[in-house]
């Protein structure tokens, strides 16, 4: 979109699509121009709207499946080869082979780790988006810094909707109000 200014003294500024004016396969036929103040509060408000989404998304997506005894499993993995290596018929040393290689099995199985910092920043970061009070406090240019972390695009249709899409730093993205 490009921004256009109204001829008033008002100066009352508009967006419009870049491909309005072009001609071929590029043009677009939506000629509508919309306020850029209407975009922002409607953005904002599908914003505030949806933080509480935004948060249980975030809630579901913010563990990790890791393995957290490696030194023991590479320790028992060592002693297991060495065991394998006797080539032994004794049955003492063959159970101790199946006794490790269970154990090795049950530390080798993935446990869910939260990353609570980054957790708790993000949902911070939301908390604060659902305030509209905070965006109308700020000057355009941290407005426009600020939405940036939170929105992928805004899509203005030929009859004037205005559908935002979320995206997170945060790892949201096409969730649309």
């Amino acid at each position: 979109m490009y921004r256009n200014f109204s001829r008033h003294k008002t100066r009352t500024e508009y967006m419009r699509c870049v491909n309005y004016n072009k001609p071929g396969k590029y043009h677009c036929e939506n000629s509508k121009c919309t306020r850029l103040r209407e975009i922002i509060a409607k953005t904002i408000a599908a914003l505030s709207e949806n933080a509480p989404n935004l948060i249980e998304h975030l809630e579901t997506q913010s563990t990790t499946m890791q393995v957290i005894n490696t030194k023991e499993i590479e320790n028992l993995t060592n002693e297991l080869s060495v065991l394998r290596g006797l080539r032994s018929t004794n049955p003492d040393i063959i159970q101790a082979i199946a006794k490790i290689e269970v154990t090795i099995s049950t530390l080798s199985t993935p446990v869910r780790i939260v990353d609570r910092d980054a957790f708790e920043n993000a949902k911070r970061k939301i908390t604060i988006a659902s305030q509209a009070t905070f965006w109308e406090s700020l000057h355009d240019s941290e407005l426009q810094s600020a939405l940036a972390e939170f929105l992928e695009k805004v899509e203005v249709d030929s009859s004037g909707t205005i559908t935002p899409t979320f995206k997170l730093p945060l790892t949201l993205s096409s969730m649309r109000p």
